[in-house]
């Protein structure tokens, strides 16, 4: 068991990249590849959702993949099968009763092996913001964006608001952030990392507020991202405010360009 267990939940410390401030962040490197337009990926059944934990199987897991609307759902033994045209890197995303939403960005090399994807029981100790697949920008962009090939949602606009209501706050509680999964951010650190291939189409950073409190950026395209958030930003027993504004175009002279992206899961984690 232990020898075909692979937990798919990467991390990486990334703090300087993600939050210039010196906040504590992690990111996940997105994969990327060029794949043809019209290659059919067939996830059989040896794809298997499991409990991060145990190892156990996970039946009747929700297994998607929202901008094209694909869904399955996984059997008694936790397998799961998905046939879906990937043009770039996607998000795939996974539900299941008392566990807390995973969102997983995957690729073409990254479906042509059996996937174990392991998630994680709900704790109590977190607060699902949001758990739905959102596109911010103005459906304008270029062939050679990050992603461009996988949009499918039109755009709500250059920001992302919502409101939640937090309970009493624990003191000492170190209180994060998680951003489950970003594609199409057009930084010039994502370039870098080839993330896109746009040269004239470099964008500001993704911008995070908390009740009107810029309290981080996301430069580039990952999964499970965290911002550090301070507690005193915090409304305890009261209704808060998250907006996510996407980057501008820093080359545009003639009008605002906004960029276009796309996540899901956002998740406020107490540690």
């Amino acid at each position: 068991m232990r020898k075909n267990f692979l937990i798919l939940n990467f991390a990486v410390l990334m703090s300087l990249l993600l939050n210039p401030m010196g906040q504590y962040s992690c990111f996940a490197v997105s994969l990327s590849a060029s794949v043809e337009k019209e290659h059919y990926i067939q996830f059989d059944k040896t794809n298997t959702v499991v409990d991060s934990l145990t190892g156990r199987p996970v039946s009747g897991a929700s297994v998607s993949i929202p901008s094209k609307g694909v869904i399955s759902r996984t059997n008694e033994n936790g397998q799961f099968n998905l046939n879906v045209n990937l043009q770039g890197p996607t998000i795939l995303s996974i539900n299941a009763q008392g566990y807390k939403p995973f969102s997983l960005t995957i690729t073409e090399n990254g479906a042509t092996k059996p996937l174990t994807i392991g998630i994680t029981k709900e704790s109590g100790k977190e607060l699902v913001i949001d758990a739905s697949l959102r596109h911010l920008g103005d459906n304008v962009f270029s062939n050679e964006s990050a992603n461009a090939e996988d949009f499918r949602l039109n755009s709500t606009g250059s920001y992302f608001h919502k409101e939640f209501y937090l309970d009493n706050l624990e003191e000492k509680k170190n209180v994060f952030l998680k951003i489950g999964s970003i594609i199409g951010v057009d930084t010039e650190i994502a370039r870098k990392l080839n993330q896109g291939t746009a040269k004239n189409g470099i964008s500001s950073p993704t911008k995070i507020y908390l009740n009107s409190y810029q309290i981080g950026e996301l430069k580039i395209n990952g999964d499970n991202q965290e911002i550090f958030i301070p507690s005193h930003l915090l409304r305890p027993n009261n209704h808060n405010q998250l907006v996510i504004e996407t980057g501008k175009n820093l080359y545009s002279r003639k009008r605002i360009d906004y960029d276009d992206i796309e996540f899901i899961n956002l998740i406020l984690e107490f540690k």
